[in-house]
């Protein structure tokens, strides 16, 4: 089995697992076994659909190894559908979200971390998705560290102006570091804790011209 862009189905490829489109539970709009045709290699993308696992010979000895459980699966999208509707029920009145689902996305993010951590070899999806798809695997990165930074300054703004500040050095830091752009750090003489950063495009990006 293995899993191809919806632009490389070709005449005859049989479809290897259901094609969801909705959260788990709701029946699948492709079920496993199905003949795909170059028609679906259009159709799919417009319902969403970006990619689709085959079973033919040259992925019939690849042991997919899957990152999450089922139950976790449907657990995150469900209780995350939930606090997104409540996010927009506390918007609307203008108060902040339910103690309740706050800790339901804590115990649903302790899940994910469980599951990931009973199967170290779900890391290489990373790399998996950095070959298939480029722009993908850097957003994924970039939307976690920023996820993290942005935790890490609630946090620490709880503990007082010190420790924030100090966040604030490591935050700048750690963005940079994680940019695609040239950055540099810059220490102030009044306070040593402080740092600046500044980034400029790379060197590969700047256009010259004659």
């Amino acid at each position: 089995m293995r899993l191809i862009p919806c632009r490389k189905i070709r005449e005859g490829m049989e479809l290897a697992r259901d094609v969801v489109t909705g959260p788990p539970g709701t029946a699948p709009l492709l079920r496993t076994g199905v003949q795909l045709s170059e028609r679906y290699a259009r159709a799919l993308p417009q319902a969403g659909i970006g990619s689709v696992w085959i079973e033919d010979d040259l992925g019939r000895d690849i042991d997919v190894v899957e990152p999450l459980t089922p139950e976790t699966r449907a657990k995150v999208h469900r209780v995350t559908g939930d606090a997104l509707d409540a996010a927009r029920n506390s918007l609307k009145h203008g108060a902040g979200l339910p103690d309740a689902v706050v800790a339901s996305l804590a115990e649903v993010a302790d899940a994910l971390v469980a599951d990931l951590l009973e199967i170290p070899e779900a890391a290489l999806t990373l790399d998996d998705l950095s070959s298939f798809d480029a722009y993908t695997h850097r957003h994924s990165v970039q939307v976690s560290v920023l996820g993290l930074l942005l935790a890490r300054r609630a946090w620490t703004r709880r503990a007082g102006p010190t420790t924030a500040a100090a966040s604030a050095t490591t935050d700048s830091a750690t963005a940079c570091a994680s940019s695609a752009s040239a950055c540099s750090c810059t220490t102030s003489a009044s306070s040593p804790s402080r740092r600046r950063c500044s980034t400029s495009p790379p060197a590969s990006a700047t256009r010259r011209w004659t």
